[in-house]
């Protein structure tokens, strides 16, 4: 028969070891306590710097201020106030949009003159053989005609025959007294190599007058002036 000892009728821890499980089972739930507390932190409301983006408005009331609405914003005075765009307005930008922009007109210059119309030159149609080119001949009577104001000297290089025989001081005094003139007109007629040309004339006393003047030409490819005389004046 074996000895098992002697064994307590009923097994009861020391009172030691019950002070330290309650101690275990407050600090478990104290751990537990907190952790459920962080939890409904972490998942709560968000705070108050988050906006409703589908509303267009941030929780104070103000309207969000659209990306690239402008360069400069001013800070409101109170976190409440709106926050308000501002720009420059340029006369380039009121340009853009249609709104009209004023610009000084530039004063007309005093000494202006507007320009003059070109002569209406009209060929009559050659019968037989031309004493010279058309063109030629256009061009000597228009350098001759436009040098007899001021330049006296570029009109007789192109006299020939008996206008050429008066010399450049007779030449001269025949022309002098004339400051301006004008074609307006000129009829070429290549066949007899003359050139009838309508003139506006102005002369040193201030007066203008139209004349008409027919040009008598040398044969050639460089036609020179024969003779020179005024058909009618006014």
């Amino acid at each position: 028969m074996f000895d098992l000892g002697w064994v307590p009728a009923s097994i009861t821890p020391p009172p030691t070891w019950r002070h330290a499980t309650w101690f275990t089972v407050s600090a478990s739930v104290a751990v537990l306590v907190g952790l459920a507390t962080a939890a409904a932190v972490l998942v709560g409301p968000t705070s108050h710097t988050e906006y409703d983006a589908t509303k267009g408005r941030i929780p104070d009331g103000g309207p969000l201020v659209p990306l690239g609405a402008s360069d400069h914003v001013n800070t409101p005075a109170g976190p409440s106030g709106p926050v308000r765009p501002t720009t420059t307005t340029t006369s380039a930008a009121l340009a853009l949009s249609g709104h009209a922009v004023r610009t000084t007109p530039r004063p007309p210059t005093a000494n202006a003159q507007p320009e003059a119309p070109p002569p209406r030159v009209t060929t009559l149609p050659p019968r037989g053989t031309p004493i010279g080119p058309a063109g030629s001949l256009i061009s000597a009577a228009t350098t001759f005609l436009n040098s007899l104001a001021g330049n006296l000297g570029s009109a007789f290089e192109l006299a020939d025959g008996t206008l050429r025989t008066l010399g450049i001081t007779a030449f001269s005094q025949r022309y002098a007294g004339i400051t301006s003139v004008r074609i307006t007109d000129m009829v070429v007629d290549a066949g007899r190599g003359v050139v009838t040309a309508a003139l506006q004339v102005t002369t040193a006393d201030g007066r203008t007058g139209t004349q008409q003047r027919e040009l008598t030409f040398t044969p050639g490819s460089e036609p020179r002036i024969l003779s020179e005389r005024v058909i009618w004046a006014s």
